[in-house]
């Protein structure tokens, strides 16, 4: 996410530092709870159902923006050198746990289309949001 080989190494520095910074400062953070907000359970015996359950949640992390809002922009602030992210924030996330996973894990061999060769993590896109995980054609 950190590393676009179209940017200038100059237009890379806040993004950087950001990254750089965090490791650092989590590397031995003992902050770092992790919530589960809410959990849906989906019936995975219906044709159309891609996805057995939808697990979201929030993390403690390092906030490095000026605001809690969806139009927040980074702090010029905590982006000085060497300077650590001065809040905590909650960043929120969705686990879906696909069919075929829940299927593999119960032995549930009538249920398995192909055999499952790997689970991906993805992370949606720099300029979207936590929807885009929602895709039918990235839950197929």
């Amino acid at each position: 996410m950190f590393d676009f080989v179209t940017m200038s190494k100059d237009s890379l520095r806040p993004a950087r530092t950001v990254r750089d910074n965090t490791f650092e400062q989590i590397s031995n953070w003992d902050n770092h709870t992790v919530d589960i907000v809410r959990v849906v359970n989906h019936n995975c015996h219906k044709n159309d159902t891609l996805a057995a359950r939808t697990i979201h949640g929030s993390l403690n992390v390092p906030w490095w923006l000026r605001s809690i809002s969806r139009k927040a922009v980074l702090s010029t602030q905590a982006l000085k050198h060497g300077q650590q992210a001065r809040t905590i924030g909650k960043a929120k996330f969705v686990v879906i746990v696909p069919c075929s996973l829940r299927a593999a894990a119960l032995n549930e061999s009538a249920r398995i289309q192909r055999p499952l060769r790997a689970v991906v993590e993805y992370g949606h896109g720099l300029f979207y949001n936590r929807a885009e995980a929602y895709e039918h054609s990235l839950l197929r």
